[in-house]
């Protein structure tokens, strides 16, 4: 994510063109949507089922699913690099009709 931001800034600075930067930036918020969207997937489907007692203990499970959703995120920001890289070569290779 923080890589895309960097590539934003240095694509827009460098006076190439505007839309592989604006590419950038959707791909960043395309994933965030898309990792959003599964967390609350993964909430509503599973946390009901693991654990339907008490109140206070039903914490613990909400607790444990915020700390799998962090990991969650860690590993697709881990994969979202080479992703949106691969994405921009083949977009750019499509673009322009010649490899950079």
């Amino acid at each position: 994510m923080i890589d895309d931001l960097i590539g934003l800034y240095r694509t827009v600075n460098s006076g190439r063109t505007v839309m592989n930067g604006v590419m950038l930036a959707g791909k960043a918020s395309i994933a965030f949507a898309f990792l959003v969207a599964v967390g609350f997937f993964l909430t509503y489907t599973f946390a009901p089922k693991l654990y339907s007692g008490p109140d206070g203990l039903q914490l613990i499970t909400w607790v444990l699913y915020a700390l799998a959703g962090l990991l969650l995120f860690a590993f697709f920001s881990f994969l979202a690099g080479p992703v949106a890289l691969l994405l921009n070569v083949g977009a750019g290779m499509l673009g322009r009709g010649k490899k950079r």
